[in-house]
């Protein structure tokens, strides 16, 4: 996405070689997600967050996959220090489907539910203090 609003359906082909780069070998359509997410520049509070995700994936019976970065051009952004220093970084983190799901709607709906808790234990942790995290989408369908 380029940030305008357009929803499209997941790029499986794309995805999957993109992941098959970092060894990761995806399942079939629909039994995997992605979610988008924007993350604090700060790689040790990244690493905090990755983990945090990754907990509650297990948690939620979601295998994690893997984590891949999303390339940016920024180059139209203001060159005024203050700007370059908000932009989030962009990462997708990729999730399998647990076993015990038995429909796509039921999948995408514990893919809501961690969601929320993901946000919610980062926003817990902060004490609602934004510290640049935030779920852009997470979905096994766009």
């Amino acid at each position: 996405g380029d940030g305008a609003g357009v929803l499209v359906q997941l790029p499986d082909r794309f995805f999957r070689e993109e992941m098959a780069s970092q060894g990761v070998e995806l399942p079939k359509p629909g039994h995997y997600a992605v979610g988008h997410v924007f993350m604090p520049r700060d790689p040790e509070l990244q690493a905090h967050i990755e983990g945090i995700i990754a907990e509650v994936a297990q948690l939620e019976g979601q295998p994690l996959l893997g984590f891949r970065d999303v390339p940016v051009d920024n180059s139209s952004l203001s060159k005024a220090p203050d700007i370059a220093a908000s932009e989030p970084v962009q990462r997708q983190v990729f999730l399998g489907r647990g076993a015990e799901m038995e429909s796509d709607d039921d999948y995408e709906r514990r893919l809501y539910i961690l969601r929320k808790v993901i946000s919610g234990r980062i926003h817990e942790e902060t004490k609602g203090v934004d510290n640049g995290f935030y779920v852009v989408s997470m979905s096994s369908r766009t």
